[in-house]
This record gives structure tokens, C-alpha cells and sequence, in this order.
């Protein structure tokens, strides 16, 4: 069994809500006696420059957000999963053809909403990953 609990880091000190502590006291009352490994994987981190995820603008959620939530969860970084989901659904052409994939930057905000929802969907039914909206918590 796997599970994700949300903690932070600040000043080399760990932060958790309340509420993640006692998810994490819940989980390990049912476990078994053993050892166990725990794993720190950094989620998401904040732009600091342009148009980040703070104005909601959709590029920067998509590189603060869905690209790390869902590449840190398949091993990916970033960049690699950028390019890994727009040859999923960015991909033009047939099968007889090479094919072309399309760039995220001439994608206008209706396309670029139909983007998004095609990896969260795609992110839920084949890995049970729910990516947050740009409006929600992650956990």
C-alpha cells in the first residue's frame, strides 16, 4: 500500500497541518510491525519569475503543478513529462505519417483547458492520480 502525505520544509524544519499528522498516525496504526522506508520527493515548487502560479495563469499552473505532481509520481522530471503529454495529445498526423507534435504555446485558452482536463482524466483513470484544479488544495 502507498501513501502520500503533503509536508513542507522551511528553515530545515518539517511543517505539517494537523490534519496530515493524523492521517499519518492513521496510516501507521495499520501497518504491520516491520521496517519501513520513507520517501521525500519535492512536489511542486513556486516560479519566481514571469507570470507564476500565484496570478493563475495556466501556463504557470501547468509547470508549478500539474507537471510535478504528475511527474514526481511517474519519475519524470518536469521537462520530460512536458514533452512525454504533448506526444500523448498534442500528437497530429496518421499512422503511415511521422508525426507532429503540436507546442503548448499556440494553444488558445479553450484548447489549453481541453489540454489540461485531457491529462487530469488521463492522470485519474490510468494511475489514480487526482491532479488538483488550479483553485484546490492538493490534499
Amino acid at each position: 500500500m502507498k501513501y502520500e502525505i503533503k509536508i513542507q520544509i522551511e528553515k530545515g524544519m518539517l511543517v505539517m497541518e494537523d490534519r496530515m499528522r493524523e492521517t499519518l498516525l492513521r496510516h501507521c496504526k495499520t501497518l504491520n510491525d516491520g521496517v519501513y522506508k520513507m520517501e521525500l520527493r519535492r512536489m511542486y515548487g513556486r516560479r519566481t519569475t514571469g507570470k507564476g502560479y500565484e496570478a493563475g495563469n495556466q501556463n504557470g499552473y501547468y509547470w508549478a503543478v500539474v507537471l510535478p505532481y504528475f511527474g514526481n509520481h511517474l519519475g519524470y522530471a518536469p521537462d520530460e513529462m512536458h514533452s512525454a503529454l504533448k506526444h500523448k495529445f498534442l500528437r497530429k498526423g496518421g499512422s503511415d505519417e511521422l508525426p507532429k507534435v503540436g507546442s503548448t504555446s499556440k494553444l488558445d485558452r479553450v484548447q489549453w483547458e481541453d489540454y489540461m482536463e485531457q491529462i487530469r482524466i488521463f492522470a485519474m483513470v490510468e494511475f489514480g492520480l487526482n491532479i488538483p484544479l488550479p483553485n484546490e488544495d492538493l490534499y
